[in-house]
């Protein structure tokens, strides 16, 4: 019995030792670690940078009418805040493995959220100033939610198809995506690119709080927001015309910062000439004056029916000139959005005889899609979301905003139509 006890123990001990080569065998590497990239540590730091992004770019679209893209911020900073995490935490806090793919599943959440606000400066806006909303934004916020998620949800499900068209058919160059996912590349080549990012991160946390400061600053001392130099000099010389520059016409120094940041990341061609500077010195330095002078207007800036402005004046012209110089560049490209109407019109086709030949569970997978099966995403999964979300764009435009049906399904397919000529004209 002793020798058996023995040998069944030996078994045993050479049973254990084959069970951990096979574990050793079967451990997973950083590659196949890496296929899990939708985590919870890359949502929750994407979205929290996308709040950020998403509140500049509200407070940006408001004040200057642009907003800025995201990606290049959220591949940075979605690193530098998960690498330090991965290696000093344990796995249940958020450690283990960081590579390529977790990184870019950040920053899209990141520049997905960070994109919402797009509406948020132009149409809901416009609403309150007609009128079609309550007097108090606070009161509308079950509304506003409801709204933003129609907008998020249509654009994520319509976006997969329109992926498969534009990146895979097309292969359109997208020039600031592909800047993001070369950055994300490097990153993870080497501890010099670690070092590089971090040191990117730093600056712009350090520019961060400059900023900040400085604003800060300038609720407590004006002559760190604005400069008022005509006044004082009108003031010095008893000159009234250059008073009224500055208190009406509003020619002043400003350390605006966003007009800073926005004139850097634009080309030199671009505001080498600034006949933007030229129209505005005619409109509130010739033009506005005349009017007012002529009692065509009251004052230089702001929008009341019963005090009409030179900027409620030029607003027209304005809008003008910018559809009018958009159209005309649509219609001279026609060609081109022809030819990616007509491919989006088979892709669609294509994909319709596919969804009528194979089963709803099934994948579409096209030849020359580089993504594996397995990582597609089912066309279950977006076409259903897809027709759900007009349904409940439908439901909650005609509840909330007294919009028909017909109307709302108009207003779907007129954004699917301006988004591909968006898409089209961006990727190129």
């Amino acid at each position: 019995m002793v020798l058996d006890e023995r040998q069944r123990l030996s078994d045993d001990i050479a049973l254990d030792s084959m069970v951990a080569e096979v574990d050793d065998e079967v451990e997973p590497t950083a590659e196949e670690i890496a296929e899990f990239q939708f985590t919870w540590r890359a949502s929750v730091t994407g979205s929290l940078l996308g709040c950020f992004v998403s509140a500049s770019n509200m407070y940006l679209g408001l004040k200057i009418g642009w907003s800025f893209e995201s990606s290049l911020f959220g591949a940075i900073f979605s690193f530098a805040l998960i690498k330090p995490m991965s290696c000093s935490l344990p796995p249940w806090l958020g450690g283990g493995y960081f590579g390529p793919k977790e990184n870019c599943s950040a920053q899209t959440v990141a520049t997905t959220a960070g994109s919402l606000s797009a509406g948020l400066v132009s149409g809901i806006p416009a609403m309150y100033k007609l009128g079609l909303l309550s007097a108090n934004p606070m009161s509308d916020i079950t509304t506003l939610t409801l709204w933003t998620l129609c907008a998020a949800f249509y654009g994520l499900f319509f976006a997969i198809p329109l992926w498969k068209y534009f990146i895979i058919k097309q292969d359109l160059a997208f020039p600031t995506h592909r800047a993001a996912a070369e950055m994300i590349k490097s990153l993870h080549e080497s501890a010099d690119c670690e070092k590089d990012a971090m040191k990117k991160a730093r600056w712009l946390i350090y520019t961060f709080e400059i900023v900040f400061l400085w604003t800060i600053i300038g609720l407590f001392l004006p002559i760190f927001d604005t400069v008022h130099l005509l006044y004082w000099i009108g003031v010095a010389t008893s000159n009234n015309t250059l008073q009224i520059a500055d208190q009406v016409w509003r020619w002043q120094l400003t350390f605006d910062f966003p007009f800073f940041g926005a004139g850097m990341m634009t080309r030199g061609a671009t505001i080498a000439d600034i006949p933007h500077h030229r129209i505005n010195a005619i409109a509130y330095g010739i033009a506005g004056p005349i009017l007012m002078a002529n009692g065509l207007v009251l004052e230089g800036y702001g929008f009341k029916s019963d005090s009409p402005s030179a900027q409620s004046w030029f607003l027209w012209p304005g809008i003008a000139l910018m559809i009018f110089s958009s159209f005309t560049e649509i219609f001279i490209r026609y060609d081109v959005l022809w030819n990616a109407v007509l491919g989006g019109c088979r892709e669609l086709g294509n994909t319709i005889r596919t969804l009528l030949k194979k089963a709803w569970e099934s994948t579409i997978e096209s030849d020359d899609d580089p993504v594996p099966l397995h990582e597609q995403v089912p066309v279950l999964w977006w076409s259903s979301g897809l027709i759900i979300s007009v349904i409940f764009t439908c439901a909650i435009m005609r509840t909330m905003f007294g919009m028909p049906v017909y109307q709302a399904l108009f207003a779907v397919f007129l954004g699917f139509l301006l988004s591909f000529f968006g898409i089209q004209a961006s990727g190129k």
